[in-house]
C-alpha cells in the first residue's frame, strides 16, 4: 500500500547532535511534500520548542507535541487535541520527587516551570532552547492540570529504577516513558505519539497502513508499532530497533534523509 503520511520525531531522529536540521534532510522532506506526501512532526518537545523546525521545513500540518498530549495545527493555530495530566496526579508526582530528591518540571500553557534553576535546567535549555521559569515550591504554584510532567535523572541505574517504579505505581493512571537518556516523562493515560498520530491520520483520511513513522526513543515505540511502516534510527536503543519494521542510519549521518531517499527513490 502507498505511504501517504510520514511522521517524524525530532531529537536524535531529524536533528543531529547540534539540534539542527541538515540541508539534505530538508531537501528530502521538501521533495516528498512536492510528491503530495503529508509530513508531520511528532515530538516529546513543547509546541514552542518544535515550531521553528516545522517552519524551517515549511510544514503547515498539525504539530504533535508533548508525546501526543498536545496537537496544534501550525497553519491556523487550531488546537486539535489537549489532554493534560490531572492535577491530583501532578501533586502526587511532586511529592514523589521531593521525597526522592528528583528534579521535576511542569509544563503549563506551553511554558516550563521549575522550583529553581540548576545545572539540570541548564542542560534542558541547551537541548530544547527553552529556559525554565523558577517559581519556588511547585505544590503551592500549580493551580491547573499540566500538559506534561518530566523528571530529569542523569544517573542511568537510578533513572531505570524510577521508570520501573513509576510505571507500576501509575499503571492505569498515567503513561510513563522516556525520550532521552535523561528523562522520565509523564502524560495522561492512553496518551502517546501513536494516539495523536491516529487522530491526525483520520483528519487526512489516511489509513494506518498508509502511515510511516520514524523515531529513536522509547516514546516513539508506540507510533513505530502503530504505523504501517515503523522505522527506528540506527542510534536507537537495540530493543527499540528490534521492534521496528526497518532501521535507518544514525541521526548524525542524515539517517532520515538517507532512508527516505532510498525508500521513495528520491533523486536530484
Amino acid at each position: 500500500m502507498e505511504i501517504k503520511l510520514i511522521a517524524l520525531d525530532l531529537d536524535d531522529t531529524l536533528l543531529n547532535n547540534e539540534h539542527q536540521l541538515e540541508a539534505r534532510t530538508i531537501k528530502a522532506v521538501k521533495s516528498l511534500k512536492k510528491q503530495g506526501k503529508i509530513i508531520v512532526i511528532a515530538t516529546g518537545r513543547m509546541y514552542c520548542a518544535a515550531l521553528a523546525y516545522a517552519q524551517e521545513l515549511e510544514l503547515t500540518t498539525p504539530l504533535i507535541t508533548y508525546n501526543g498530549a498536545y496537537v496544534q495545527n501550525t497553519s491556523n493555530q487550531e488546537i486539535i487535541l489537549h489532554k493534560p495530566v490531572a492535577i491530583e496526579d501532578a501533586h502526587d508526582l511532586l511529592k514523589e520527587a521531593k521525597e526522592n530528591k528528583l528534579h521535576i518540571q511542569l509544563y503549563i500553557d506551553d511554558r516550563l516551570f521549575v522550583e529553581k534553576q540548576n545545572d539540570l535546567t541548564d542542560r534542558y535549555a541547551a537541548i530544547s532552547g527553552v529556559k525554565a521559569e523558577a517559581v519556588g515550591d511547585l505544590h503551592d504554584f500549580i493551580e491547573q492540570d499540566p500538559t506534561k510532567v518530566l523528571i530529569i535523572e542523569p544517573d542511568h541505574e537510578r533513572r531505570k529504577y524510577y521508570i520501573d517504579k513509576f510505571q507500576k505505581k501509575y499503571a492505569g493512571r498515567l503513561e510513563v516513558t522516556s525520550s532521552k537518556n535523561l528523562f522520565i516523562e509523564f502524560t495522561a493515560k492512553d496518551i502517546s505519539k501513536a494516539s495523536a498520530l491516529q487522530i491526525v491520520a483520520e483528519k487526512y483520511n489516511v489509513e494506518r497502513e498508509e502511515v510511516m513513522a520514524l523515531g529513536d526513543g522509547w516514546n516513539d515505540l508506540t507510533m513505530l508499532k502503530w504505523a504501517g511502516v515503523g522505522v527506528a534510527m540506527g542510534n536507537a536503543d537495540p530493543e527499540v530497533r528490534a521492534q521496528a519494521d526497518e532501521v535507518a542510519e544514525d541521526h548524525n549521518q542524515a539517517g532520515v534523509a538517507s532512508f527516505l531517499e532510498r525508500f521513495f527513490a528520491l533523486h536530484d
